[in-house]
């Protein structure tokens, strides 16, 4: 019972981070797509942009409970590759809601008091730390998705969109978290019905 509570609780978070994924990429209509591509302090300190961010940041805390709801699905039976995924999705999903705290609260206080420094080039490291992250994120989420379709614990269509999205996800432009975000929801659907509640069994996985 409380294990089926923890996956009903991370399936509301699942749908709320998808939808809110969408609602932030939609967003790009309202902030303004060249705008945000040219990153100027003007438009990064505007309250639209700040209110993008933090519709990501949204997302992001409730995908870090998403994901822990994703794997105990299929804990038992995912194998070596489904576990490593989980870990590397994991953490890659907090390193990634860090780049959203980042961008509502850093870069706008930064766009509006220092803009001189948002003109220049960032320095490698910093580059080099949010290429990791997203990288981890979306490696680890691509893993989890073949791990689904080894297992069968979500329909084979939303393991092989999750993987798509997982993919799309790592490319640094407007809309590419659409995807993503349309299957997490997808799958809170699957947690969230009272006919999937208690955990099936799903096939078991080899390592």
């Amino acid at each position: 019972m409380a294990q089926s509570k923890l996956v009903r609780l991370g399936g509301a978070a699942a749908m709320g981070s998808g939808v809110l994924l969408v609602a932030g990429e939609l967003m790009y209509f309202v902030v303004g797509l060249g705008e945000s591509m040219e990153g100027s302090a003007a438009t990064l300190s505007s309250p639209s942009s700040i209110f993008q961010s933090a519709l990501f940041l949204l997302a992001g805390v409730l995908l870090v409970g998403a994901v822990i709801s994703v794997y105990s699905r299929h804990a038992a039976s995912a194998g070596i590759l489904g576990t490593a995924g989980f870990l590397m999705a994991f953490v890659g999903t907090i390193l990634v809601a860090g780049t959203f705290w980042d961008g509502t609260f850093i870069t706008p206080a930064l766009a509006a008091d220092a803009p001189e420094l948002l003109e220049a080039a960032p320095p490698a490291l910093v580059m080099l730390g949010f290429n990791l992250s997203f990288a981890l994120f979306s490696v680890g989420w691509l893993l989890l998705g073949l791990a689904m379709l080894r297992t069968r614990a979500y329909p084979r269509p939303v393991a092989a969109m999750l993987m798509l999205g997982a993919i799309l996800a790592f490319i640094p432009m407007p809309f590419t978290f659409i995807p993503f975000g349309l299957t997490v929801a997808w799958m809170s659907l699957t947690s969230l019905s009272p006919k999937n509640t208690p955990l099936e069994e799903p096939a078991h996985a080899t390592p």
